[in-house]
């Protein structure tokens, strides 16, 4: 019941031609970039290699997602031992615990996306900034620049912990081996050498690209990333995947994403160490740059900017929630619990959402489940024959059925059709709007409808569908 749309799609179509499969009408290539990002600049391609891994062994999208959410979990086991060695165990139990139900961090942990595996880089990322300031470890400033150059492969928002690597390396100077330095920096460069040599060029047009034009007003990008800041801890904007979200979201949202805030910088308040208190303090700014950052450029914001921000919320609300059970531990006890229930209450309304309605009327769309049935199904009604596939009867390409066309050529990988189409197939998604189904042989699979269309070689839409499926 996963999300799987265009770019969940095209990160599993690149990542086979990385394993060296044959696409038709377009052949054989080897991916030097990831999938475009929403500010019009390629991202590099290290995602693409990480999903070739699980597509090896099994070639088929759910082993990018297992691979996905095992990330994910281990993120979660890190959380505790973050919170242990930072905090307390107790700190440790509530952040992983709160971390593991909340709404958002389980939606980002069953999806292809690149930055879906930037969890485990930040929590990574937060152990060796514990191991290098508090810990005086040398070889954690390899980590760390290591760390940072996966994880801005893996998502741009991630240059955030850019100031931060500087910063403690600076505070950590008089620990700072600069061998280990060198070999983090070393590795940096040939982790980038290869995408910066084929797309520099396409690089420094794209940021060109005029963006502000399109973006709100300061104050609007400052209420949208203080909410997105919120969100990301409670569930709030829930609506954009599912059309709705529970009345429940927003108000949580807002109490839960503040006391983690205030927990953060509470926790670099009360260090009393220096160590501690330099590893706290870059732990508020980093929770705080993508709020100031995305107020300041002038460019759209999105929920997936602020994933790299966790599991510091997780962290700072439940440094708040044990120091509110040393005074009062049964209300600290309660609040607690109130907020794991209320998690898996929203969670509770999201699964529901997705099973009742085969996917969500937001963006989620149709769940992979039918998609995969339709795409089986059109393969096993039409076996070694072209086919084509559209969203009306004009059967035009569309960047919309990236997901079934991946899956059409996933299911026959190894066969290359290049005759023009003889049957065509509209693909009709029931959660969106749609005027009237097309006449024809239909077959429902969820909310996705598939209706059969008859194509002629000679006609101009046979020749236009030639080699794409």
């Amino acid at each position: 019941m996963m999300e799987f749309k265009g770019d969940e799609a095209e990160a599993c179509r690149l990542a086979l031609h990385v394993l060296g499969f044959s696409e038709p009408g377009v052949g054989r290539f080897f991916p030097t970039q990831g999938l475009v990002s929403s500010v019009g600049i390629p991202n590099p391609p290290l995602f693409i290699y990480l999903v070739a891994i699980p597509l090896a062994i099994v070639r088929s999208p759910l082993a990018v997602v297992a691979f996905v959410a095992a990330a994910n979990v281990a993120a979660i086991g890190l959380c505790y031992l973050l919170g242990r060695r930072c905090f307390s165990r107790l700190v440790g139990l509530a952040a992983a615990g709160l971390w593991a139900l909340a709404p958002w961090a389980i939606v980002f942990s069953r999806k292809i996306w690149a930055q879906d595996l930037l969890p485990i880089c930040t929590t990574l990322f937060a152990l060796e900034l514990h191991a290098f300031l508090v810990r005086r470890r040398p070889s954690s400033a390899f980590g760390l620049v290591a760390l940072f150059a996966v994880a801005t492969q893996l998502h741009f928002s991630a240059w955030v912990l850019g100031p931060i690597l500087v910063v403690a390396l600076w505070l950590g100077r008089d620990a700072l081996n600069w061998r280990y330095l060198v070999l983090g920096i070393t590795f940096a460069a040939a982790l980038y050498a290869p995408f910066f040599i084929d797309h520099s060029g396409g690089i420094v047009q794209a940021t060109h690209h005029d963006t502000s034009s399109h973006a709100p007003a300061l104050l609007g990008r400052f209420e949208a990333a203080l909410r997105y800041t919120l969100a990301i801890v409670g569930g709030d904007r829930m609506s954009i995947l599912l059309g709705h979200q529970a009345q429940l979201a927003r108000p949580l949202s807002i109490v839960l994403g503040s006391a983690a805030l205030i927990g953060i910088i509470g926790a670099a308040h009360a260090a009393h160490e220096p160590e501690q208190r330099n590893l706290r303090v870059l732990f508020a700014a980093w929770y705080l740059l993508p709020l100031t950052l995305l107020s300041i450029v002038p460019v759209h914001d999105y929920i997936h900017y602020f994933i790299v921000i966790t599991p510091l919320p997780f962290l700072g609300l439940a440094y708040l929630l044990e120091a509110i059970i040393r005074r009062r531990a049964a209300i600290g006890g309660t609040v607690l619990a109130l907020s794991l229930v209320a998690f898996v209450a929203l969670d509770i309304r999201f699964f529901r959402t997705v099973i009742r309605d085969g996917g969500a009327p937001g963006e989620y769309g149709v769940a992979y489940r039918y998609k995969a049935e339709a795409a089986a199904a059109i393969l096993r009604l039409n076996p070694n024959r072209s086919i084509a596939v559209g969203l009306d009867q004009r059967l035009l390409p569309s960047r919309r059925l990236r997901d079934i066309r991946f899956l059409l050529w996933n299911g026959r990988v190894d066969t290359i059709h290049l005759l023009p189409a003889r049957t065509g197939y509209v693909i009709v998604d029931q959660l969106r709007s749609f005027s009237a189904l097309p006449s024809g042989p239909s077959k429902s699979f969820g909310p996705l409808r598939l209706v059969k269309v008859p194509l002629q070689s000679t006609s101009r839409l046979a020749r236009h569908a030639r080699g794409r499926i």
